[in-house]
This record gives structure tokens, sequence and C-alpha cells, in this order.
């Protein structure tokens, strides 16, 4: 039986500073994170981070994208590098691994379950 992609949303790979906590409500305030995401799809993320979680946690991710930007709630690409997009999306952790070349870090899958302003 060959290994069949299941994917709906083609993955790209990225490398750029993200921001994230763990949210338990949508009022909740606590402080972002710094992490690194390493490739985006449609569907969701995967991203370096510095602690572990839990399948299921809730977290809303900051990503910010250069040369982009919100023109009444379409995404416009501008090429002009000040121009940061920014996108807040929420999202779940299907999986949590650690990295064996770097003590203390973890790679994340999170499939992505809504967006906000």
């Amino acid at each position: 039986m060959e290994n069949q992609e299941r994917r709906v949303y083609e993955r790209l790979s990225k490398n750029i500073e993200i921001r994230y906590r763990e949210i338990e409500a949508l009022d909740d305030e606590g402080s972002m994170l710094q992490g690194i995401m390493l490739d985006c799809s449609g569907g969701g993320a995967r991203f370096e981070a510095d602690q572990s979680y839990r399948k299921n946690s809730q977290l809303l991710i900051e990503l910010e994208f250069d040369g982009w930007n919100d023109a009444g709630g379409e995404w416009v690409r501008t090429g002009i590098s000040v121009d940061k997009g920014q996108l807040r999306v929420l999202g779940a952790v299907m999986w949590c691994r650690g990295i064996s070349d770097k003590p203390g870090s973890f790679e994340l899958g999170v499939r992505f379950t809504g967006s906000f302003k």
C-alpha cells in the first residue's frame, strides 16, 4: 500500500518568527511567547516552541507578513517591506514532540480553527 498525502492545502516552507500563547478563553490576556514557524498551509502550521503542549490545547497565534496589507478585510500584496500584514488565528495542537538536537525545544503541529482581528 502506498503512503498517500491527505493534506487539503499546499504546505509552504517558511522560517519566520511568530507570537503565540495558550488560551483558556477568548478574553484571556496572557503574554505572548516567541516561536519559529517552520511551514504553513491554509489548514494549519508547524512551528518550534520552547515548551510542550498537550493535544487539543488552544493557541492564539499571530503571524506577520512583510509586504502585505489588510485593505478592509482583503489581503493585498504591496511588495513594500515596511507594510506588515498581521493575521491572528486560533489553533488546536494536534501533536507535539521534542526536537532531539535542541534540548528544551519542541515541534508542534497546529490545526487552524478560526481567525479574528
